[in-house]
């Protein structure tokens, strides 16, 4: 029988003939009609038919299988091959097929691990009755110019009858102590040596040329397969890598996140502790206060202290996206939802699946992006822009505003519904002028942070006089203007610069009544009258004249509206502990009503 290739593959010729087949079986009594097969396989067919013709031609009428024989067993072999990427699950359903037409006890894949100079075992099956012989690894002397021989032979099967003969081949038995037939496959893949299929027998009969046949049908899928599947494992690799580093990032910045939260025994304690009880659940916040007290801050502890902390956090500013471009920033479109819109764009609810999407400004929403953040609130779910698919996410949402969105609910700028979804937990973040007491930790975290970012040797935290001129400052700007001077105050230089001389009180609003001047917080601390070193006065002494002088100043009311303490910027008691401390008496401790007439 002669196995004879088509026209059109041998001839480069197309086949003029109506519903002629591709192959034809000479000598055959009827046509094999090649099944539907993806292309991949088709290739696999075609290098298999010149293969076997190859064979026929050398061997002839020796061979034990014929060439119909052959073509079942290679398309049935490559169907194993080619469905599964787990190279353990191939080899134990090729193993399993293959003794059906082979005696063979044991099959394993194998690649040569170039970095480790070693053989790694990569699939592998054994007969039920038989030991495993062939290791998961295996080292060999020699294995750069064993590997070298291998694939430089012009056989393209390996058979070793005698193990002694072959370096491999007398490893493995020093490993297992047993000696055993072997018959291999080196694997070539685009000119890269990428492995190899072995197979052993322990009985006595030798592997013969119809074995050879039948395993030289295997190299190419095989070699095709393994190529894919050490894609498969660097692409793998390459994630787990890429998930590791984003953890310890995460970790990171979480562990930074803990250190930014300054004041939660201080100013914020009451806040600090409402985050704590809200933070596990998945209900919607609304976090308000003025520009600049640290909301975004708050939004990010109360994402790293939840369930979805491994997951995305995404922060938006509502107020610097374009009106025209924030519902597709936000839900995504499709492509030709309107002009420009060349591709699908991911919005960024739907890439922060599973996390936390902070929305800064969220009063500068558009009514229509309203009703689709309405929609994803109660729903969970979003529609892209000009798409007809419901998309269903699992985020939370987590909200900041300076505005009053109350106000805006009463105007109309602000859908009443969307409020009541939104603010199920509110959080408002305090003043810096009512949370003085945290100005010294925010100092010194404020030096450290631009010493980083400007690359500067850290300077000391500010001396006693520099901290008492910035508590009696009352910050309209709140921390991102304390920021801002501390960044001025190290660019300034290591001279012995006051942060009362940057410090303006003058260029923001009208200071409240019984706001000391700068002059006279000068004159009241004792800053002027110092001229030499045993005029320095003790901290207790400062702090001492420095009470007093609040004392003085607000008639010597200690708490309630336009006291000492609101205007130092501590607690009633807190002031109230430091006055008995230092030995100052008050004559109250409340304004006193005025004077009926």
């Amino acid at each position: 029988m002669v196995f004879a290739h088509s026209n059109a593959c041998m001839k480069g010729c197309h086949d003029t003939e109506k519903n002629k087949d591709r192959y034809r079986w000479g000598m055959f009594p009827q046509r094999a009609r090649l099944p539907q097969t993806t292309a991949l396989t088709r290739i696999f067919h075609e290098s298999s038919a010149l293969q076997i013709r190859g064979s026929q031609t050398s061997e002839g009428n020796r061979t034990s299988m014929n060439h119909a024989k052959h073509f079942e067993v290679y398309k049935q072999a490559v169907n194993i091959i080619s469905k599964n990427l787990d190279m353990n699950i191939v080899i134990t359903d090729l193993f399993v097929f293959l003794k059906d037409h082979i005696h063979l006890d044991e099959l394993a894949l194998i690649y040569y691990d170039v970095p480790k100079n070693r053989f790694q075992r990569l699939g592998h099956a054994v007969s039920p009755n038989k030991k495993a012989h062939l290791p998961e690894q295996l080292v060999i002397d020699n294995a750069v110019g064993y590997i070298d021989t291998v694939f430089n032979d012009a056989e393209s099967v390996i058979v070793i009858n005698d193990p002694a003969l072959d370096p491999l081949a007398t490893a493995y038995a020093l490993h297992t102590g047993k000696s055993e037939r072997y018959i291999g496959v080196p694997l070539v893949h685009n000119k890269d040596r990428i492995g190899g299929l072995v197979a052993t027998r322990s009985d006595d009969i030798p592997y013969d040329k119809a074995d050879k046949a039948l395993f030289d049908l295997l190299k190419s899928p095989l070699a095709l397969a393994m190529s894919n599947w050490m894609r498969h494992h660097r692409l793998v690799e390459i994630n787990d890598q890429y998930l590791t580093q984003k953890r310890e990032l995460a970790n990171k910045l979480r562990g930074d996140c803990q250190h930014k939260v300054i004041g939660d025994k201080g100013g914020l304690r009451e806040v600090m502790g409402n985050v704590q009880k809200v933070a596990s659940l998945d209900s919607s916040i609304v976090i308000t206060g003025e520009t600049g007290v640290g909301k975004d801050v708050i939004a990010n502890a109360i994402h790293n202290l939840s369930n979805r902390r491994e997951n995305p956090f995404i922060k938006i500013d509502c107020g610097t996206i374009p009106e025209s471009l924030i519902e597709s920033e936000l839900f995504g479109h499709e492509k030709g939802a309107f002009t420009g819109a060349q591709a699908r764009k991911i919005g960024t609810f739907e890439i922060a699946d599973k996390g936390t999407v902070f929305l800064d400004e969220i009063g500068e929403l558009s009514l229509s992006a309203q009703v689709k953040l309405l929609r994803l609130l109660q729903h969970r779910e979003i529609v892209r822009v000009g798409g007809p698919k419901v998309i269903p996410l699992d985020i939370r949402i987590v909200c900041a505003t300076h505005r009053n969105l109350e106000e805006m609910v009463k105007v109309g700028s602000f859908r009443q519904d969307l409020w009541y979804r939104l603010n199920v937990f509110p959080l408002h973040i305090p003043p810096l002028r009512k949370r003085k007491q945290d100005i010294p930790d925010l100092v010194s975290y404020l030096i450290k942070k631009k010493s980083r970012e400007m690359n500067l040797p850290g300077r000391p935290v500010p001396n006693n006089f520099d901290l008492l001129a910035l508590s009696a400052y009352d910050w309209p700007g709140n921390i991102r203007e304390l920021e801002n001077v501390i960044e001025r105050w190290m660019i300034l230089g290591s001279g012995a610069v006051s942060f009362q001389s940057i410090l303006n009180p003058e260029a923001h609003t009208a200071p409240c009544p019984g706001t000391l001047s700068a002059p006279s917080r000068l004159a009241v601390a004792g800053f002027e009258s110092i001229t030499a070193p045993d005029q320095i006065m003790t901290l207790n002494q400062l702090n001492k004249e420095y009470i007093e002088a609040a004392l003085k100043i607000c008639n010597h009311q200690v708490g309630g509206e336009g006291g000492a303490a609101a205007r130092l910027g501590l607690p009633r008691t807190t002031l109230a502990s430091k006055m008995k401390k230092l030995g100052i008496a008050s004559c109250r401790t409340h304004k006193a009503p005025p004077q009926m007439r």
